[in-house]
This record gives C-alpha cells, sequence and structure tokens, in this order.
C-alpha cells in the first residue's frame, strides 16, 4: 500500500480510502460456468462485479486455457465468443480483470480483481473434419487408404506425405 490508500474495516464491510475518497472493494465476477454446443455465441458480463462505476473500472477479459477462440470485445464488460466446433468435450477458461482507476489516474494494488469462467463446449458428432477449429488434422493416415490409380491412362503426381514432410506448409488447391 502506498501513503495515498487507507484500508477501513468496520463490521466486515471494507472502503478503500484514495484520494478521490472513499470506494467499495473492487470485486471481480465473471459469471456463471456453463455448457455450450460448438458454433453458438458466447456472451460473458462482468457488469456484476464492483464498483458499479463504469467511468472508473476497466475491464480484461483474456482466454487463460482450452480451444483457441477469439473475444470480440477484450476491454469492455461484456464480450462474446463462438465456441469451437469440435470432436470431443473441451472447455474454455475465460479470466475477467477488473482494476479501479482513481480520479487522479492511479492504480493501487488493493484495486484490481480477478475472476475466471469456465465454458464447457460439448463435442460436435456431425462436425467435418473442416469444420473441426483449433484441432490440428490428423497427419498420420496410416488406416486410409487412397485410390491413386489414373483413371484415363494419365500419370498422377505423387501426393504421398512422408515423416520428412509433416513440418512442411501444406497447400490443397482444386478438390
Amino acid at each position: 500500500m502506498n501513503k495515498h490508500t487507507v484500508m477501513i474495516s468496520a463490521l466486515g464491510l471494507g472502503c478503500i480510502m484514495t484520494v478521490g475518497g472513499c470506494m467499495e472493494p473492487v470485486v471481480a465476477r465473471a459469471g456463471n460456468n456453463r455448457t455450450v454446443e460448438g458454433g453458438d455465441t458466447v456472451t460473458l458480463d462482468g457488469s456484476g462485479s464492483l464498483p458499479r462505476d463504469p467511468n472508473r473500472i476497466e475491464y480484461l477479459w483474456e482466454v487463460i486455457d482450452g480451444p483457441e477462440v477469439t473475444l470480440a470485445e477484450a476491454k469492455a464488460r461484456g464480450t462474446t465468443f463462438t465456441a469451437p466446433r469440435l470432436s470431443s468435450d473441451s472447455t474454455v477458461v475465460v479470466q475477467l480483470t477488473v482494476t479501479y482507476v482513481d480520479l487522479s489516474g492511479l492504480v493501487y494494488p488493493p484495486n484490481r480483481d480477478t475472476d475466471s469462467v469456465r465454458i464447457r463446449v460439448k463435442a460436435d458428432p456431425d462436425a467435418t473434419e473442416a469444420d473441426l477449429s483449433g484441432e490440428d488434422a490428423d497427419l498420420d493416415n496410416d488406416d486410409a487408404e487412397a485410390d491413386t490409380a489414373p483413371s484415363d491412362g494419365e500419370t498422377q503426381p505423387d501426393t504421398s506425405a512422408t515423416a520428412a514432410d509433416a513440418d512442411a506448409e501444406v497447400s490443397v488447391v482444386g478438390a
């Protein structure tokens, strides 16, 4: 704590004295954990966070675990993302950091709190390989046999991959 901040506690209620006056403690509330389907739009809402003065609160949403998703607004009271279509159940963990900024523009250490929300994304049994986002394509096709025989006497290019090709960039043109 610095010389501009004093903690006062009476009967379990806290107050942080700052240059701008007394403020309620900072509490981040990222919302309830839930389960969604792949492709659903997930809405996250930090409006239950304290204090409720929107002019002095900064919000920061960050994905801290799970499949990759893109947050629509990382620095807003609420944000959204599209749940990825996955071949197996997975959980996206999103953290909310709430920071109180004093009228003087200062941020004091007790004026920040974090909370996280867990979004379980159910597997999509109907998802095709092209639909699956955030998952690596299976490069080991030992079980699959492709028919590469020429149909009208043309010579087909060799499209088989080796272990050395696994790190190479692959492009597919035409289908």
